[in-house]
């Protein structure tokens, strides 16, 4: 093992973009092809992830049918609610092809968890999927479950001491920069996931 993780004892794993693919732009796009709006472009993904109402549905704050609503005032969308989950789940790719085997080696070095900022329409739909790949974990930490979404301090410290983690032990591994400082600020390690920084790159280190 490479002296740089040599003290980590327990790996976090984000989900999106770190084990499983997703195209936030696939759902962008279909919202707009529902509303029949073609100013809702990629550029707007931002401000909907963004967004208090979308903020509350990824904390389990609000129910599935008021967050549907929301969406059919927002983009004037006219659809049936099962067409509006079909276009919410289009971002949703699959498992990358490396992910179950390399969780398999990361367990050689320590224990797995995963935390990922979800909610109950996406979740339903990958839990299908990844019923198998979910088993390898120790904890799962999903933000709409536990009612607490990254990069808020409270679900980091609440991850550390639902597993009796230490901070200076534990690695969360992470793809978008925000989340990555927020883990550091609670002593946590960190590795961002990028083109250049592969979850491959990063089992380097324990092999």
């Amino acid at each position: 093992m490479n002296n740089t993780y040599k003290n980590i004892k327990y790996f976090i794993f984000d989900f999106g973009n770190v084990l499983y693919e997703v195209q936030h732009n696939n759902m962008i796009y279909g919202l707009a092809k529902l509303s029949g709006n073609n100013l809702i472009q990629s550029a707007n993904r931002k401000e909907l992830m963004n967004d208090v109402i979308y903020d509350k549905f990824e904390k389990g704050g609000i129910s599935r049918n008021d967050f549907l609503n929301y969406l059919k005032n927002k983009f004037e969308i006219k659809a049936s609610n099962d067409e509006i989950i079909e276009v919410w789940d289009s971002c949703l790719i699959g498992l990358y092809d490396f992910s179950y085997n390399a969780i398999l080696e990361f367990k050689k070095n320590g224990k797995v968890a995963l935390l990922s900022n979800t909610d109950e329409i996406h979740h339903e739909y990958f839990s299908r999927e990844c019923i198998d790949f979910f088993k390898l974990f120790d904890k799962l930490y999903f933000s709409h479950l536990i009612h607490k979404r990254k990069p808020d301090l409270d679900i980091f410290e609440y991850v550390l001491e639902n597993s009796g983690l230490v901070a200076e032990e534990t690695l969360f591994i992470d793809d978008l920069e925000t989340n990555i400082e927020a883990a550091r600020k609670v002593g946590m390690n960190t590795y961002w996931i990028s083109k250049d920084n592969t979850i491959l790159d990063l089992l380097n280190f324990f092999v």
